[in-house]
């Protein structure tokens, strides 16, 4: 049992330019091609590619231009933020520190240097500010 099937399309005719054959291709998969790139074959096996529009090619690079920068300055903050708990911590410890309370046991001592020396010799500070 045979089939016919009969369509209507509309072809575009197009050159090689390594080959220089003329040959034809659906009007719709020539315009994608030349819209988002991409390859296309002619009959003798050369791949073709339309190259993308400057403005299009431009436009693409300030895109990621733009999701770059978005990305640094969402870093940037992150770190800021960051920094701003770390003082705080920072703040904090001194605070214990002057008041007499050990970082180790948190227990408060007239003494804390003396106290350090004696109970918790395996400790040391790791800020050059704890040793002046």
């Amino acid at each position: 049992m045979s089939h016919t099937i009969t369509e209507l399309a509309t072809l575009t005719t197009t050159n090689c330019c390594t080959c220089g054959v003329l040959f034809a291709a659906p009007e719709r998969l020539l315009a994608d091609r030349r819209e988002k790139g991409g390859n296309f074959y002619c009959p003798n096996g050369h791949s073709l590619r339309y190259t993308k529009p400057e403005n299009v090619r431009l436009k693409e690079q300030l895109d990621a231009s733009r999701v770059r920068a978005r990305h640094l300055e969402d870093q940037r903050e992150a770190t800021e933020r960051s920094n701003r708990a770390l003082r705080g911590q920072i703040t904090r410890h001194k605070k214990r520190a002057a008041n007499g309370v050990c970082p180790c046991c948190n227990r408060t001592f007239a003494n804390v240097a003396r106290h350090i020396a004696g109970q918790h010799p395996q400790f040391r500070a790791d800020s050059s500010e704890a040793t002046r």
